[in-house]
């Protein structure tokens, strides 16, 4: 592609959360009353469960995300349907992807399904959804990623109890056309195997080496400082997450961490719930940056508010 680089935008941001329960409903917190005092100690206090199969999650959040964009239903060019592979209780097909696209009135759109990368998940898609804009294979994408735990309460906790997860499904719009954000940066630093195979601890000194280099690079990118940055979108882990913000250079309080004893940890996409829940205080021209970590890789997205 030659010229100035075409301008991205993240629209519509919507979730479907399931029903607010306190963590202390959890079994392996109820036999382990001392796990149960840390997470409460690290902020955590409810968590959310689901009574709704994945698929219908999806539904209903990719239906506000069109409504609230804007958009005819006839100019969605691809959907991406982002159904996580970690912990979820449900295994959803073709023709359960194609029933979604019908009931949303959007047959004509193609649907590609993706997964594999647990809490980077969102930005995964992301990445994705803005490299088919960005070179001219679609001019809208409608991406939604939807998680649903199994009856079983320990597959709730992550690796080192760095937080407890949550059900629910996120959506958003990645477009041409002018919308909420404007995208100026996607950047991720990929693992080798070995380092994916690591122990946690291990794991979380490479994620937070990743997360800085690829921070480093977005704001060289984009001729901006650490003090551009108006505030810091992650992950719900809390602790972990405040090592990553101070890792790169910023303060613990330029992060989101409100939702950590509302929602937990939402796996499908916090970061992105976490955005659409600060943007009343949002002004035009803030920069801010998304950040998440996976199993194969850490990602990292620029954005400035627009709309």
């Amino acid at each position: 592609m030659t010229g100035e680089n075409p301008k991205i935008y993240l629209s519509g941001i919507q979730y479907d959360l399931g029903d607010q329960k306190d963590i202390s409903n959890l079994s392996h917190l109820g036999e382990n009353p001392d796990l149960l005092k840390k997470f409460y100690k690290m902020g955590f206090k409810n968590y959310r469960e689901h009574s709704k199969p994945m698929i219908e999650m999806a539904y209903y959040s990719a239906q506000k995300t069109l409504e609230s964009a804007g958009l005819a239903k006839e100019d969605v060019d691809i959907v991406l349907y982002i159904a996580e592979s970690k912990g979820r209780s449900e295994v959803n097909g073709s023709r359960e992807v194609n029933e979604l696209l019908k009931y949303l009135g959007i047959p004509g759109a193609y649907a590609i399904g993706l997964n594999l990368s647990d809490c980077a998940n969102i930005l995964m898609g992301l990445q994705v959804a803005y490299s088919l804009v960005y070179s001219g294979q679609a001019q809208n994408v409608l991406m939604v990623s939807t998680n649903k735990y199994g009856s079983k309460s320990i597959s709730r906790f992550l690796d080192m109890d760095v937080a407890i997860c949550s059900d629910g499904a996120v959506s958003a719009l990645i477009s041409k056309n002018k919308g909420d954000y404007e995208i100026n940066g996607i950047s991720l630093s990929k693992y080798d195997l070995a380092t994916a195979g690591s122990a946690p601890l291990d794991l979380s000194v490479k994620k937070i080496k990743s997360l800085r280099t690829i921070t480093k690079k977005l704001l060289k990118d984009n001729d901006l400082t650490n003090a551009d940055i108006s505030r810091v979108f992650i992950n719900n882990y809390y602790e972990l997450s405040q090592i990553f913000l101070e890792s790169c250079g910023f303060r613990k309080e330029k992060g989101f961490f409100d939702n950590i004893p509302v929602n937990a940890h939402v796996l499908s996409g916090d970061t992105l719930i976490n955005l659409k829940d600060n943007e009343p205080g949002q002004k035009d021209g803030e920069r801010f940056l998304l950040y998440s970590d996976g199993p194969l890789a850490s990602y990292a997205t620029l954005i400035r508010k627009t709309g």
